[in-house]
């Protein structure tokens, strides 16, 4: 059977933004540690570029959902039906986290436990995953509201959930620097999380509620014209890395304007990431696209299993002479853990399947 068009394309949004994880998370452990050598400004450059993965794996769920469970959708069975698909497959990888962890620092209290699985930080990457059921609470609540509402009311909207976004973001990087109470921390990113990433979100359901709006954004939305605002963006984001290494006052300004700017970079990145999704390249190649549609189908399971496979890849290829210092670093990292991720899902899949009464 085949998929709607609709799906299709947000299935390639799905694998663009699994990859762009996988690059963040390549880039970011020698960027953070100044391990990079020469290529610490590209790796910058490429951490810029690949920051819109989380708020697109967010807006793609916003318009998946708006599709397939358009309002009204009650609270049941929405919510525990697509809890039940989250929540197994969060809990069993959190799991084997917290094993890993107890063998390296001890048994955790079952305080951390709870705190970390209610947080998402039985490792590095998986508040994303609470940050989505958090939003699963939500859409029944804000689905009607968004089909109901105009677009020009819901781009008004946009204004101060920007706002809350920005400020989000530079709560984290705040959190960062200050290195607070682990706990505090957790509870309080995770908490607010749904205020960070609400525009994008609602951005998603309105792009399935309002197609016609959407579409015409989409046909003003030219390579010329995102091209300054590419740029600009760009920047914004190096300057805010340059503040981090001296913070002058005109860095300082520079980089508090790029978290001002970098909800609406992340809107762009969206339009142009939907824009590519659509272009006949990919419907006139279908090993490709099939290829695309299978990596975003599995980039739930994949996002999962990842934070780990990388940092064993990273040690890895560290041992044969590939650090981040190496130009084959990046791209090994990151397709050697695509490999390895996508074939434990694979085998996961299929182990779930053999269970009596899953066949």
């Amino acid at each position: 059977m085949r998929r709607p068009a609709f799906l299709v394309e947000f299935a390639y949004l799905r694998a663009a933004a699994i990859v762009a994880v996988l690059v963040l998370h390549a880039v970011d452990p020698p960027v953070i540690t100044g391990s990079a050598g020469p290529l610490l400004w590209p790796y910058v450059a490429i951490d810029v570029a690949a920051h819109f993965a989380v708020p697109l794996f967010v807006f793609v769920s916003g318009a998946v959902l708006m599709h397939v469970h358009p309002p009204p959708v009650g609270w049941r069975p929405f919510v525990p039906r697509r809890l039940a698909r989250l929540l197994p497959p969060y809990l069993a990888v959190s799991a084997v986290y917290l094993l890993v962890r107890a063998l390296q620092e001890g048994p955790p209290t079952a305080f951390e436990v709870a705190v970390r699985l209610l947080t998402g930080t039985a490792y590095f990457h998986l508040w994303f995953v609470v940050l989505v059921v958090e939003l699963t609470l939500l859409y029944p609540v804000l689905a009607p509201r968004v089909r109901s509402a105009r677009p020009r009311t819901l781009a008004l909207l946009g204004v101060p959930l920007a706002l809350l976004s920005s400020a989000y973001f530079l709560l984290k990087a705040l959190l960062f620097l200050a290195q607070p109470d682990w706990v505090l921390s957790a509870v309080l990113l995770q908490g607010l999380a749904p205020a960070g990433y609400l525009l994008f979100f609602v951005a998603g359901m309105a792009v399935t509620a309002h197609p016609d709006a959407a579409g015409r954004l989409m046909a003003r939305l030219t390579p010329a014209r995102a091209a300054p605002a590419v740029l600009v963006a760009f920047l914004l984001g190096a300057a805010r890395f340059a503040a981090s290494l001296d913070p002058s006052p005109l860095r300082l300004v520079l980089a508090g304007l790029s978290f001002l700017a970098e909800p609406y970079a992340y809107l762009l990145a969206f339009g142009l990431a939907l824009a590519a999704a659509r272009h006949p390249f990919l419907r006139s190649r279908p090993r490709l696209a099939g290829a695309l549609v299978a990596l975003g189908g599995a980039s739930y399971g994949i996002y999962l299993v990842q934070g780990g496979i990388i940092d064993l890849v990273i040690g890895a290829l560290a041992r044969i002479g590939l650090g981040p210092a190496s130009a084959a670093y990046l791209p090994a990292t990151v397709l050697v853990t695509l490999a390895l991720s996508w074939g434990v899902v694979v085998l996961a899949a299929r182990a779930v399947r053999s269970l009596p009464g899953k066949g």
